[in-house]
């Protein structure tokens, strides 16, 4: 076998997996492997989560044992070839970059094409996980199959999972790699970016009939890449509109943080400061239709916000953080 990475874990067989997941026999691996895909067992937790077009996106988190077996497969299998193979491109699950780090490969750039993938994580089946544990990291057929199986559920990749995220970067590392070989070919001008399932490309001044070639030409390879296209959310946007994604609004030389996200934020602390933590905990929980959470997780709720925008720009993060404290 070929170490795609001396740290890499050394599996060759059942025992190895079991032993390197410090699972106490075959009926534990073979329940949270085979039998949870295969006999529908509830070994995942549901949750909605709100997204900015106001609609729920579902995920589906895994149960304690099979959330461990799932980090150390992350931790000691997946991780090692992220860190090494995974484009400079691809912003999303590195804890080294952001949605800031998405943003700046734009600057500069006068058109904008937002593509989006239609049911990213769902469209990735046990079949691609197997065969990304096969052939990436060179495992047999017995591995390959219990990882594939640990990591996927009822033939998907759950959202959700910590496994998740890495193992769509690897899957999705071919289709990121096959539209920049393209885009260089025609300029090496021309940026490209993705965050998850959002595909992000900026160009120079180029005529409309190209700009809609090189849209198809991208359409192509996504879906000989096994992907699909969400085509209600495929946008071109001029420089002389307002660029903006992922909450952030791209200028000709700068990165800034969208004032609408600004306003509710500072909104959300006002709100806080004259009405009362519980009393806007109970008004956020109506209007965003999610179940009872408590004040402490709420607070988490606003620091993460004001995060956010201190990551982007620590000015004005640092006035919120004021405004907070004051109240």
């Amino acid at each position: 076998m070929k170490n795609i990475d001396s740290k890499r874990m050394f599996l060759d067989n059942k025992e190895s997996v079991k032993d390197f997941l410090s699972f106490s026999g075959d009926k534990q691996l073979n329940f949270l492997s085979f039998w949870v895909n295969s006999k529908n067992r509830k070994i995942y937790t549901k949750k909605k989560i709100l997204k900015r077009d106001w609609s729920y996106r579902e995920l589906l988190i895994p149960k304690d044992r099979l959330k461990i077996a799932q980090k150390h497969i992350l931790k000691h299998v997946l991780w090692f070839w992220t860190k090494k193979e995974v484009l400079d491109n691809v912003c999303w699950f590195m804890p080294w970059k952001s949605i800031y780090n998405n943003a700046l490969f734009h600057v500069w750039k006068k058109i904008l094409i937002k593509i989006d993938i239609k049911n990213f994580f769902p469209s990735i089946s046990q079949d691609r996980v197997y065969l990304m544990f096969k052939r990436v990291f060179n495992y047999n057929h017995e591995v390959s199959s219990y990882l594939s199986w640990l990591c996927t559920y009822k033939n998907q990749l759950p959202q959700g999972a910590p496994t998740s995220p890495a193992i769509s970067n690897i899957v999705a590392s071919s289709l990121d790699k096959r539209i920049i070989n393209y885009i260089w070919k025609i300029d090496s001008r021309i940026s490209y970016s993705r965050y998850a399932d959002d595909l992000t490309i900026w160009l120079n001044d180029l005529s409309n009939v190209k700009v809609n070639y090189l849209i198809q030409k991208f359409f192509s390879i996504i879906e000989e890449e096994w992907f699909a296209v969400n085509y209600n959310k495929v946008k071109q946007i001029n420089s002389w509109n307002c660029m903006r994604i992922t909450w952030l609004t791209i200028n000709s030389d700068k990165v800034s943080i969208w004032r609408k996200k600004y306003k509710y934020v500072r909104a959300l602390i006002f709100n806080i400061k004259h009405n009362g933590r519980i009393k806007e905990k109970n008004r956020y929980i109506k209007k965003n239709s999610i179940g009872n959470i408590s004040i402490e997780k709420f607070k988490n709720i606003v620091n993460g916000h004001i995060n956010y925008i201190n990551m982007i720009n620590p000015i004005l993060g640092k006035k919120l953080k004021e405004d907070l404290s004051n109240k």
